[in-house]
């Protein structure tokens, strides 16, 4: 078997997004495993492989059985194969360092060498140009050096996609052996130096990662040789795990210290014989862990007294350095005649209290006068339950959406200030009425005896539709169809005061798609005073602003029978099919092209698409009066080709057969139904019989046994009675 085409077939498959057995089905009719040469052939046309003549017949004489090829050898020999990335020999070992670089400029850029590249590659090989890896990543050394290990000889590009997997599993694959740290351990427990402090320090997110140049600094001086520790516990982003350092550091130094080395070198933490110390040095390195001494009492964590052999024996299991000669003078710093004071002992490590944080409402209140905002209208579409009360994510979210600037503390503290019901939550009326700013109020008028009573504002006179203006609004409703726009909503989006009204600018921008003249603008201003675009809209919607109808859309006329005849046939064909002529036709679109897209539904195309030209732009299909033509055109009955009798009398056979698997017959399923039923109703009862069809064979069966707006079944029945396997 030639590894090196399998392997290609499968690198090809996957690259494009092919299913290797999705493809091979249609070829494997007879579902036995085995394809005809025609069809092995055409698998590879789908999938778009070049593959010579001397390949094909090498396949071919590879999996050849007696009535074709088996395809499922293939698939599983294709789906076994290694990739082709793999068979190429790559010294990886040696550009590991230069790997990590990169891995991290491409976290910091937010991408990958695939999305980087694929631009190079429209063919999608897994290479590229040298110069266009340059051209992207740079000319350094360590850029370089990764050109020169990747670089494929027999095509002369650099395997990007193999960098990419190799950078993925750089991590897995290539990580190094676990560094000894018996010396930095020792040097570090010589030198009574706190290593968990001092990388503490640096550390202030907690989150136990710190920069490489600042671990370098503290242990440089205890270890001749640092790179293998540095290289082990460096993540992905360039950052040391100094938690897993410690953790490895804390368990060589217990052991160095359990075995009592002879060495002069390696010595032990000396005792502390002040309690008030070493209660400080467990508070570091307890806090340097995120752990309360609770966690080692556990249940005894409640009781007050404990007797001073547990409280010694619990302290000893911390697993935190500290010498049994400090643990009892502890105990004895806590000791009563009753035991060990724990509470008074736990006390000493608790965090100081915090006061309540002061909510901002003053602030948030201003800010919302401001700003012409009011949470109720927000939270009162976040509490969809009308529950009264909202948590403290929904708060946090509707606080972002309003684009006030708050904290953790500014949460809890409005939770603690406005608490509902339920703890933890908040209570939004009551928070809405102390935030909201208050509504304006239209003012009443005030009276005096001496002066006259200020008389109403009078409402703004109606304009009225005259004739000058009819042609200009027949002419907007027209374009507005044909690019489906809504003028109303236009106009109400630029109106956010809803006064009615909008500058002349604006107006100008939102009739620009009917592409009226300057002296049609006019009118329009002179007819529409202070751009009312309210009466305008309610005249665009009368019936006499309406659009007429062209010439080419009055197709029922017995100058126009054969439009009509071929409009029939071709909405029959599209219903057939359950598509929309809009699915096929874009708006403006050629009319040569929408002839080549409609010939595979109709063959009078051409001269269908002739008579529904634009008057402006012939060269164009004006689809606004071909979809209204269709929308007139009462649809064809449905004509069953010789192919598609076929489909039916072997779906009939195939029904008929597995009734009688049952041993029943077909009409048994249709008892005491009429004889002419839903197509609903008849595809529950084959179903019952685990007999389903598809969409195609659906159609096929209706337009053939149609009686009444349902399914003859008494006649599908007799047909399948009567129908032979081919």
């Amino acid at each position: 078997m030639n590894s090196t085409l399998i392997a290609r077939i499968k690198d090809h498959c996957r690259t494009r997004g092919f299913y290797i057995q999705d493809e091979l089905n249609p070829y494997n009719r007879k579902q036995n495993g085995v394809a005809s040469l025609i069809g092995f052939r055409r698998f590879f046309s789908n999938i778009q492989f070049q593959i010579t003549e001397q390949q094909f017949n090498m396949l071919c004489t590879e999996y050849a059985v007696p009535n074709g090829i088996d395809v499922v050898k293939f698939y599983n020999d294709v789906e076994n194969s290694n990739s082709i990335k793999d068979l190429q020999h790559t010294d990886t070992l040696s550009v590991i360092p230069e790997l990590k670089k990169l891995k991290n400029h491409l976290a910091g850029m937010r991408t990958t060498l695939r999305d980087l590249l694929s631009n190079f590659d429209p063919n999608f090989k897994g290479y590229v140009s040298p110069d266009s890896f340059y051209r992207q990543l740079g000319f350094g050394n360590d850029i370089k050096k990764i050109v020169h290990k990747y670089m494929n000889e027999s095509t002369g590009g650099v395997s990007y996609l193999l960098i990419q997997k190799d950078i993925d599993n750089i991590d897995t694959i290539f990580k190094p052996e676990k560094p000894d740290l018996k010396e930095i351990a020792a040097n570090i427990d010589r030198a009574r130096f706190d290593i968990a402090y001092a990388l503490s320090q640096f550390d202030r997110s907690r989150c136990g990662r710190i920069a490489s140049d600042q671990f370098v600094s503290l242990i440089h001086d205890f270890c001749h040789d640092i790179s293998p520790i540095v290289s082990f516990y460096t993540d992905c982003d360039g950052y040391i795990n100094v938690r897993d350092f410690l953790n490895d550091l804390m368990s060589v130094t217990k052991q160095i210290q359990t075995t009592q080395l002879t060495s002069n070198s390696i010595k032990t933490k000396q005792p502390v014989s002040n309690p008030e110390e070493t209660i400080d040095y467990l508070k570091q390195q307890l806090y340097l862990r995120h752990i309360h001494p609770k966690f080692y009492f556990g249940e005894r964590s409640n009781e007050k007294y404990l007797p001073m052999p547990l409280f010694c024996h619990i302290i000893s299991q911390m697993k935190i350095f500290i010498n049994q000669s400090d643990i009892l003078p502890l105990a004895e710093h806590f000791n009563t005649p009753n035991g060990v004071d724990l509470q008074s002992f736990l006390q000493r490590f608790d965090m100081p209290q915090k006061g309540a944080p002061t909510a901002r409402i003053s602030d948030l209140r201003d800010y919302l006068l401001k700003t012409h905002q009011r949470f109720s209208y927000l939270a009162a579409r976040s509490d969809r339950q009308k529950e009264g009360f909202i948590d403290g994510a929904t708060l946090r979210t509707l606080l972002t959406r309003l684009q006030f600037y708050f904290t953790r503390e500014d949460i809890s503290a409005y939770i603690v200030a406005f608490p509902a019901a339920n703890k933890n939550y908040l209570d939004w009326k009551a928070f809405s009425a102390a935030v909201d700013p208050p509504e304006i109020e239209t003012p009443t008028p005030h009276y005096y005896d001496s002066a006259e009573p200020i008389k109403p504002r009078t409402e703004r006179a109606k304009a009225e539709l005259k004739d000058e203006v009819l042609p200009i609004l027949q002419k907007i409703n027209t374009a507005a169809r044909r690019l489906c726009v809504s003028i109303e909503d236009e106009f109400t989006s630029n109106d956010s005061l809803k006064t009615g009204q909008v500058s002349v600018k604006s107006f100008y921008e939102i009739i620009s798609f009917a592409e009226l003249s300057s002296q049609e603008l006019q009118i329009l201003i002179r007819n529409y005073p202070e751009v009312n675009y309210v009466d305008l809209c309610k005249h665009l919607k009368s019936e006499k602003a309406q659009p007429l109808l062209s010439s080419s859309a009055i197709i029922t006329s017995g100058n126009n029978a054969k439009i009509y005849e071929m409009l029939s046939q071709l909405k029959s064909n599209l219903q057939y099919n359950a598509i929309n002529i809009g699915d096929i036709i874009t708006p403006n679109m050629n009319v040569e092209r929408a002839t080549n897209l409609l010939m595979k539904f109709s063959k009078d195309s051409p001269a269908i698409l002739n008579s529904f030209r634009d008057k402006r732009r012939p060269e164009i299909v004006d689809l606004f009066e071909l979809q209204r033509a269709l929308d007139m055109t009462k649809a064809a009955k449905a004509k069953i080709l010789k192919c598609n009798l076929t489909t039916l009398n072997t779906e009939l056979c195939a029904m008929r057969q597995k009734a009688q698997a049952r041993r029943r017959k077909l009409d048994s399923i249709f008892q005491g139904c009429e004889r002419s039923i839903s197509v609903d109703e008849f595809i529950k009862r084959l179903n019952s019989f685990s007999i389903s069809l598809g969409n195609r064979e659906l159609e096929i069966i209706k337009a053939k046994y149609e009686l009444d707006g349902g399914i003859d079944w008494m006649s599908l029945c007799k047909d399948a009675e009567n129908s032979h396997a081919h």
